[in-house]
Order: structure tokens, then sequence, then C-alpha cells
């Protein structure tokens, strides 16, 4: 796959070089529910930290649609979701 994108990026633009890094990416576990919102129906994902903080963070994919849907600021759309998550809580 590296080999393929290299390739690529070779052909298709003007670079005469590569840069390569490896990167990690480290989770908490979270889970996916959805909830009813004015707009429709929105996931959010759910996770607690090391710390046995709580964090709920609605889907940007979801919020996007929604706020296509209803010609309103994805900002908007996240922020009321936010907002009823907390309420529920």
């Amino acid at each position: 796959l590296r080999r393929m994108i290299q390739d690529i990026l070779f052909r298709e633009t003007t670079t005469l070089g590569v840069r390569i890094h490896e990167v990690e990416r480290v989770e908490i576990p979270r889970a996916t529910e959805s909830i009813e919102t004015p707009y429709g129906p929105c996931r959010i994902k759910r996770a607690v930290d090391s710390q046995g903080e709580r964090r709920a963070t609605p889907e940007y994919e979801d919020c996007k649609r929604l706020a296509r849907e209803y010609r309103v600021p994805i900002r908007r759309v996240y922020e009321d979701v936010l907002c009823l998550v907390r309420e529920k809580d």
C-alpha cells in the first residue's frame, strides 16, 4: 500500500520526495448510541477516561448531514446535540 501511494504521489504531483512517519493512535474505549434531536436522530460517542471522567461527543458526520438538511450551521447542530446529552445525563 505504501509503495502504491508513493507511486501516485510521484506521478500526480510535482514532489521529488515523500516523508514517511509511523504514527500510533491510542483510544479510550467508547460506545455509540443515538439521541433524538429536533433535527432527527444523531449518534453520539460515549467514553470514560482513565480518571473516570465521562465524555460524550456528537458524531460529526451526523451533525453535518442534519445541518445540510435543515440549512443551519454544523456548529449549531453540534452544540444543540451536546445540550440535549447534558440534559439527559
